[in-house]
């Protein structure tokens, strides 16, 4: 700021008052001129008056030089044109005359250059004051400036826009009542409604003490279009999230066709059982009510199988809950494990003991899980033995789950672009599955990344995921070991 305020109070340009000596003697030579005058038409006599006249006269337009230069030029004349006899006309008066306008000269010019300064310390701070006036209205950031009553005091025409009335209506108003509330930190979010649409605002207050008073400067900064913009494209990313689920449901529709037939005929076996059993001459009762009992089992298994899908595609909000990894896992293997009976592979679920929980959001998570297992799926088709494999571990304060398959790989070239969205190395790809899984990895703090799988021999995809607080060690070890569908 120095150096601007040093270009706005540069005086190169400001006009200088000239010398005057020229006028200087013009004047002494007027004030003999007047002396003699006065002396001829109306008898007064006062030779050294009007030199003393000259001489403040000049000594306050034009400074001390001047001034000496008219007394020099009025004394000398007086001096040299008076009579010899002018009792007035003496060495003695001349003297005096002489220091007195001396005297005159140097008071006069302090006088001005006192003057000058002031003159231009006035202009210096009319310019400042234009300057910062200029800055502060025009200003696109929307700024007030209250008292220690927290009333407005100054208000920019950005603050006018946003509250949609002139800036000068904003003088004297509260600030609770602009904003909806007072001050009471220096930093805060709040969101206000404002001519009928919601605003999200970001309020900054700093203190400032002036002529004894303190005030405060209210920044704010408007992010609604911000806010806005970040909640439609969480609502786009959901509505996305649900798509991919819904696809990759699609893609399991004869395994999920199946997975529901078992249980709907044996509904329809068990009924004609009971009814059999119904229509014989004694019925046996105790064996109508085991099948019934039957039926209903197999009735709840299909609602549970409807409920898993139904849950899972649904739409629905970002949400994290602390759960059991081995639970969120086991949830999500169960889906993915219609896809692999579609292809007869050997799927092996590995859950190693986890004394912590994670906090994720779980339907997320299992889609993440249903995805790298689906693509497992898809790599293996054309192998003639088929293996799968699903790991869980735990490594200090990280959980980490890797899917692998014993599959063709993914080749080194697109290893650090296959999570890229449109990268795929499957001919019918897309290219968004992927994409959608670090997507919702990384929402986790956490990373994805694929190598090769040193056992199976294929591609291996794994992330990680933070561990919450601990607690006490649950019986996880039912997921844990080999196990073989």
């Amino acid at each position: 700021m120095h150096r601007f305020w040093a270009m706005i109070d540069d005086e190169q340009a400001r006009p200088r008052r000239g010398s005057g000596i020229v006028i200087a003697s013009l004047a002494g030579i007027a004030a003999v001129a007047t002396a003699k005058a006065a002396r001829h038409y109306i008898g007064v006599d006062l030779p050294f008056m009007f030199c003393v006249a000259a001489a403040l006269a000049t000594a306050i337009h034009y400074g001390a030089l001047a001034s000496l230069t008219a007394s020099l030029t009025g004394l000398g004349l007086t001096i040299v044109l008076a009579p010899a006899a002018d009792p007035l006309v003496t060495i003695h008066n001349a003297a005096g005359a002489a220091v007195f306008c001396v005297c005159i000269a140097l008071f006069g010019g302090a006088l001005l250059r006192y003057s000058a300064r002031e003159r231009r310390f006035a202009a210096i701070a009319r310019r400042r004051e234009r300057v910062l006036q200029g800055m502060f209205v025009g200003s696109p950031a929307i700024t007030l400036i209250i008292d220690e009553n927290d009333q407005v005091v100054a208000a920019n025409e950005a603050a006018g826009r946003l509250f949609e009335q002139p800036s000068s209506a904003l003088i004297g108003r509260g600030i609770a009542a602009l904003i909806g509330e007072g001050l009471r930190s220096s930093r805060r979010r709040l969101t206000i409604g404002i001519g009928g649409r919601d605003r999200h605002l970001r309020v900054t207050a700093t203190r400032m003490t002036l002529a004894g008073r303190h005030f405060q400067t209210i920044h704010i900064g408007d992010e609604t279009e911000v806010t806005e913009a970040h909640e439609q494209l969480a609502s786009t990313q959901r509505e996305l999230y649900q798509i991919a689920r819904a696809t990759a449901l699609g893609q399991l529709g004869s395994s999920i066709a199946h997975e529901l037939n078992q249980p709907l005929a044996s509904v329809a076996n068990y009924s004609g059982v009971a009814r059999a059993l119904l229509t014989a001459a004694d019925p046996d009762i105790s064996a109508v009510r085991q099948v019934l009992d039957d039926t209903l089992d197999q009735v709840f298994r299909a609602g549970q199988v409807l409920k898993r899908l139904r849950e899972f595609v649904r739409r629905r909000a970002f949400d994290r809950i602390d759960v059991d990894a081995a639970e969120v896992v086991g949830d999500a293997v169960r889906l993915g494990l219609l896809a692999v009976k579609e292809v007869n592979a050997e799927l092996t679920v590995e859950v190693a003991p986890v004394n912590r929980t994670i906090c994720v959001d779980v339907v997320q998570l299992q889609q993440v899980i249903l995805n790298l297992m689906i693509n497992a799926v898809d790599a293996v088709r054309s192998q003639p033995v088929r293996r799968i494999a699903v790991r869980v571990w735990e490594d200090g304060e990280t959980l980490f789950c890797a899917v692998s398959d014993n599959g063709p790989g993914i080749p080194s070239s697109l290893r650090t672009t296959v999570f890229e969205p449109f990268r795929s190395s499957k001919e019918q790809g897309i290219g968004i599955g992927l994409a959608i899984c670090r997507t919702i990895v990384e929402a986790h703090a956490e990373k994805i990344w694929c190598d090769t799988d040193p056992v199976l021999g294929g591609a291996r995809f794994a992330f990680s995921l933070p561990l919450s607080n601990s607690r006490e060690a649950e019986d996880v070890g039912r997921a844990s070991g080999l196990h073989n569908r």
